[in-house]
């Protein structure tokens, strides 16, 4: 039987959950959102450098033709103007000093021209220029708004001439199939070089991006105009339609979707290099006319159409709402002579794509839940997908953005519910039961891990403290229980909060003892400085606590604290049925005597050495007590007393305390009688007295006895607890 572990669940979950966001992406609906992104990365990596270095070229007749031509030719000055205008212009662009490698004619021709003989002189045009292609119109049925002619129900559809007929190698059946035809006049059949569909269709969101390849028409195929333009350029008179490219056309593989160029935008209306007809043949000098001309080379591809008021031919775009039509199939024509139309992956592996970051997402957000950064982790991974679509969008393939994303929201959402329903469930319950028994650190451990809530523990460098009120017993004794109750509470509050805000744990209180330590569950690098600091901010705010209870008579009142640092055993210790999470070691042990030994010194805080290299130079203001060895150990430690750390109690070595180090050092040396007279000094500078001090002089005054013929070795050894 297979295990339900968690990597497995999220898997499933993602997987499902990206299954049915794939599946859904196969409807239109969705479809037409996955638009949108397309078209703002279509505008975000159009690359109008290569419109500036294409071989194709546009010339438009504009408004401003028609304003010079009202003026200076009136013959001229209609729309569309006689025909052998266009002789003329193909007469003069070879004028300029360069042989085109095509003409490309963006306007339909499909009635004869009113001036006589005007057909006769372009269609003689056409054939002695030899690589002219012209636009057509073969339409779907219902398609004909906007056309020059209107089918008649019982008009037969008429055969193609020559020019407008190919050969095509391979599956045919993605292309779009025509019934209605709009051809040019008869006289062209013969002249032009290829005939060329410019029937366009717009797409999701009334925006064109795509151009067929080509057209089925009765049992013939025939090129769109941008691909009859390449023909006529190259000669070829036969396509190889293959899955997903146009093979071995012109000798460029072009890539195809369902038998559709997938538009590579260069820009916005203007990003070829475009004129108008009078400023590029100089009959309107311009900027703009001269700068296109001078970028003409031989075997530039001219696009000729019309961009003038009225005219239909404008183009809805995601790069422009108003692209005119021959810049259009100026970008087409770009895109096969480079072979740069974008494409998509296989739809087998477009389906799997939200599937496979729908699994990554469940996977992620079900083993990151544990660490509470599932969103920290599946965000990233989201974004990584994103950055694909990007890097491969740069590279001309196109990603679906919102199926995948739908995939990756249903798989977080699906495995938030499970987790909520699972996981949280023992969160909720470790929560209710330990929250008020153990610091956040603790809790939050064990909700990501409640393997821990076991018998047993790890070895650790921890730093771990024991503090009770000095005098405490006799005072309590005086108080009424409920004072004594709420004493107790507000004084264990206030210590138990700088504890938990220097990140320490509390282990337990014995009355009003205090046992916390630092480094667990959550290793700390910092765990002695944070302790000394915590320690030193209770002994402040104790001084405090006293001013603000001063209704109940309270004494000058002291924590004395013992602090350790030392490796110790760190983990839950108990029986099987009930444990507790605490530390337990040799380290825990000389805290505990370390908190009994300042009533011998007559001290507060009582610090070793090992604790003071832990938390490194710096960290805690301490005068040296000397050497001790505590009741049941047998080796000394250098013990010292905290007067200050973390900005709290003395922030600078007193001079008393500097005083106080040095009559220590003359006791260590035996040397009890000048010992004696410095601690004296040291008592009388401190204000309201040094009790430490006084200890000293009495232990002078003992150990000169006891060590009248000298062997004292520096030592103090405790004899009780």
């Amino acid at each position: 039987m297979i295990q339900l572990t968690p990597t497995r669940i999220g898997l499933a979950l993602g997987a499902a959950a990206g299954l049915l966001a794939a599946t859904l992406g196969l409807t239109p609906l969705v479809q037409r959102f996955e638009a949108k992104p397309y078209d703002m990365l279509v505008t975000a990596f159009a690359d109008p450098e290569l419109a500036a270095s294409s071989r194709v070229k546009v010339l438009l007749y504009t408004d401003d033709d028609l304003t010079v031509f009202k003026r200076e030719y009136p013959e001229l000055a209609t729309y569309p103007p006689p025909r052998s205008f266009y002789a003329d212009v193909m007469e003069q662009v070879r004028a300029i000093g360069f042989e085109p490698g095509a003409f490309v004619f963006d306007l339909l021709m499909s009635l004869s021209s009113n001036v006589p003989g005007d057909d006769e002189v372009f269609a003689t045009a056409v054939r002695k220029s030899g690589n002219v292609a012209i636009a057509m119109r073969i339409f779907p049925p219902g398609a004909a708004e906007g056309t020059s002619i209107e089918p008649e129900a019982d008009t037969p559809p008429q055969p193609l001439p020559n020019p407008a007929r190919i050969e095509l190698y391979g599956d045919a059946s993605a292309l779009p199939l025509v019934t209605n035809e709009e051809l040019p006049i008869d006289v062209l059949h013969d002249a032009a070089a290829r005939f060329g569909n410019a029937f366009v269709k717009v797409d999701r969101g009334d925006l064109l991006r795509t151009m067929p390849v080509a057209f089925r028409y009765l049992d013939t195929i025939t090129p769109s105009l941008p691909v009859a333009a390449v023909m006529a350029y190259s000669g070829d008179s036969s396509i190889v339609l293959e899955k997903r490219k146009l093979s071995r056309f012109a000798g460029i593989d072009v890539p195809v979707v369902d038998g559709k160029l997938l538009v590579n935008f260069r820009g916005p209306r203007g990003t070829f290099k475009t004129a108008s007809l009078t400023s590029a043949l100089a009959l309107k000098p311009s900027a703009a006319g001269e700068a296109w001309r001078q970028s003409l080379q031989k075997g530039d591809i001219i696009v000729i159409g019309a961009n003038v008021t009225g005219s239909p031919d404008v183009q809805a775009t995601p790069v422009d709402e108003s692209l005119p039509g021959p810049e259009f199939i100026a970008t087409v024509i770009d895109n096969l002579l480079r072979g740069d139309a974008r494409s998509r992956l296989p739809e087998w592996l477009n389906f799997l794509i939200p599937i496979l970051l729908g699994a990554a997402v469940g996977v992620t957000a079900v083993l990151a839940s544990r660490k509470r950064s599932a969103l920290v982790l599946v965000v990233p991974l989201v974004l990584a997908y994103f950055g694909i679509v990007a890097l491969a969008f740069a590279n001309g393939l196109v990603l679906d953005v919102v199926t995948p994303f739908t995939g990756a929201a249903l798989s977080y959402t699906g495995s938030a519910l499970y987790l909520f329903n699972t996981e949280g469930k023992k969160r909720r319950e470790i929560r209710q039961s330990f929250s008020r028994y153990l610091a956040p650190e603790v809790v939050k451990s064990l909700e990501e891990h409640p393997e821990q809530l076991r018998l047993g523990g790890e070895r650790r460098e921890m730093t771990i403290q024991f503090s009770d009120l000095a005098g405490f017993t006799g005072f309590s004794e005086r108080m009424k229980p409920e004072e004594l109750v709420t004493f107790l509470n507000e004084y264990l509050t206030a210590m138990t909060d700088i504890i938990l805000d220097h990140h320490g744990v509390i282990d337990k209180y014995l009355g009003d003892a205090i046992m916390a330590f630092w480094g667990a569950p959550i290793p700390q690098a910092d765990h002695a400085r944070l302790a000394l600091s915590a320690v030193a901010h209770c002994q402040q705010r104790l001084q405090r606590f006293v001013e603000e209870n001063s209704r109940l008579g309270l004494p000058k009142l002291m924590a004395r604290t013992g602090i350790n640092t030392g490796h110790v055993v760190v983990g839950n210790m108990g029986s099987s049925r009930r444990f507790d999470y605490t530390v337990m070691g040799d380290s825990v042990n000389l805290a505990s005597r370390l908190e009994g030994a300042n009533k011998f010194f007559e001290s507060i805080v009582m610090v070793t050495d090992v604790t003071l290299a832990a938390a490194g130079e710096g960290a805690a203001i301490v005068r040296p007590l000397g050497r001790l060895r505590v009741k049941g150990k047998n080796e000394p430690v250098g013990v010292h007393e905290l007067l200050g750390a973390g900005g709290a109690l003395e922030t600078s070595l007193p001079a008393w305390a500097a005083t106080f180090a040095e009559g220590l050092a003359a006791f260590q040396k035996g040397e009890f009688k000048k010992a004696a007279a410095t601690f004296e000094r040291s008592h009388a500078a401190r204000p309201g007295g040094d009790p430490v001090s006084q200890r000293y002089i009495k232990l002078c005054e003992e150990y000169a006895a006891k060590f009248s013929s000298g062997g004292f070795d520096g030592i103090i050894t405790l004899t009780e607890k």
